[in-house]
């Protein structure tokens, strides 16, 4: 005997483009039955080049442009540099839960063989008092490596669009850690843009160097919050996933291709 729920739960995942789809895949594999929502904020990528006012004001007009729309029990700001930058704020105005993306610092502690780690992320991401507090605490005997880069960034954004990867341009990305040494045995993805690039960085790296990101922490942390939502069956209609960016663009229309594969029905516009 079961509990019959009349309401299909719906989960919001935000970026600043298509990274966060590395982390609504694994959210989606542990439940399946939940409605999606994917905004990507193609008109404000990417992120890491913008202050962190800008970061902060779009991400408040974003979601309260979609609560204009939908009915929302979970947002995940599925962007490093948006969470560190503008997650505490949007807790205070939103009354619906929210989470973040944050880099794997504590697992990469306890996953590093020679005490060397390197966080790779946004140039925000590597320089914020936030991260900096976070390894302080907790890798107080590792040495720290930081390498910050846009430029990875949009090459992540472009290949999913089909850009073919250069890997001598990714290379000259990472000379300053390919040229150590002693170079880190594990690398933080400290953007879930980095994660559609994983292949390419973990052949540049020497071998048995460890790629580590949160996304599957995150999905499971997201099905333990939702838990007490989808204990129950839902009875309703099916509703379809959706995806939505802030400017339709030529390109955008000639990719539903690549939009329905990931689950979604359709590409529409939030107007701010």
């Amino acid at each position: 005997m079961y509990n019959c729920s009349v309401k299909q739960p719906v989960i919001l995942v935000i970026d600043s483009g298509i990274g966060g789809l590395s982390i609504y895949l694994e959210i989606r594999n542990m439940l399946p039955h939940v409605r999606y929502l994917y905004f990507f904020d193609n008109k404000g990528f990417p992120y890491g080049e913008r202050s962190e006012q800008f970061i902060v004001d779009r991400m408040i007009a974003i979601i309260s442009a979609i609560l204009k729309h939908h009915v929302l029990d979970l947002i995940i700001v599925a962007c490093n540099t948006a969470s560190i930058v503008a997650l505490s704020m949007l807790r205070k105005v939103f009354l619906c839960r929210i989470i973040g993306v944050f880099p794997a610092v504590k697992l990469a502690v306890q996953l590093t063989r020679n005490k060397i780690i390197g966080l790779l992320g946004t140039c925000i991401t590597v320089k914020h008092k936030y991260i900096l507090a976070l390894v302080n605490k907790y890798a107080r005997d590792c040495n720290f490596l930081f390498l910050g880069s846009s430029s990875l960034v949009t090459i992540a954004e472009r290949k999913k669009f089909g850009d073919i990867v250069s890997r001598s341009f990714l290379r000259s990305i990472l000379i300053p850690w390919l040229e150590l040494f002693n170079p880190p045995d594990t690398v933080i993805l400290g953007c879930t843009h980095f994660l559609f690039l994983k292949d390419e960085l973990q052949e540049l790296f020497p071998n048995g160097t460890q790629l580590i990101d949160s996304s599957r922490y995150i999905a499971s942390y997201v099905a333990k919050l939702m838990h007490d939502i989808i204990d129950t069956k839902y009875c309703g209609i099916i509703q379809k996933n959706v995806m939505y960016c802030s400017v339709m663009t030529d390109e955008m229309l000639k990719s539903m291709s690549f939009i329905n594969s990931y689950g979604f029905s359709s590409l529409e516009v939030i107007f701010m």
